[in-house]
């Protein structure tokens, strides 16, 4: 719409309207369309910041996890060394055992012998009896070096006893080492 110098309006053409309908029809598309881009981009928006959310939780709950996986290792790692130990414990034990084992079969072997050159006419001597012996001074050398040896048994028996945990087998070991002596000592004396 245009006016003249005295003030009356000039309408436009045909064509001009055409055109000014085509202007205002492409115009409107274009606020349309930038009105549905725009909802979809508050909408992408939207959706992109829950993801955003959801990453961060799961990243939370990664770091978490994370932590809960490095002490279980740390347990696993320490519950294999302690395996490691307990089984090289054991193998001192069976080595510890096989040692005393060895030295009572030896020490077996040397009453069995001081035994033999000390009996009387096969009468039957307790290690009391040698201890008594011992006292009144009738006791010969191999039946005090016999004496020596059972009481040194005795004493290394309490004492690994009271320092080891293994002490009722060892005491067990050692029980069934002087019921042998016992029997050492009767057969011997019977011959």
């Amino acid at each position: 719409e245009s006016k003249r110098d005295d003030g009356t309006v000039v309408l436009p053409s045909r064509e001009e309207l055409e055109l000014m309908k085509s202007d205002v029809a492409f115009a409107t598309k274009n606020l349309d369309e930038s009105r549905r881009t725009t909802s979809l981009l508050e909408g992408q928006t939207e959706r992109r910041a829950a993801e955003l959310d959801k990453l961060e939780s799961l990243e939370a709950r990664i770091e978490e996890e994370l932590a809960d996986l490095h002490g279980r290792i740390d347990l696993l790692n320490k519950e294999a060394q302690s395996t490691t130990k307990e089984h090289e414990s054991r193998e001192s034990r069976r080595r510890c055992l096989n040692e005393m084992s060895g030295k009572y079969m030896r020490r077996i072997e040397g009453l069995e012998t001081a035994l033999s050159e000390d009996a009387d006419d096969g009468e039957d001597v307790t290690w009391e009896q040698l201890k008594q012996r011992k006292k009144i001074g009738e006791l010969s050398e191999r039946g005090k070096a016999l004496l020596k040896l059972y009481e040194k048994g005795q004493d290394e028996s309490l004492a690994e006893n009271e320092s080891n945990d293994h002490g009722q087998l060892r005491a067990e070991c050692l029980e069934l080492v002087d019921k042998i002596n016992g029997r050492l000592l009767a057969t011997m004396q019977t011959r």
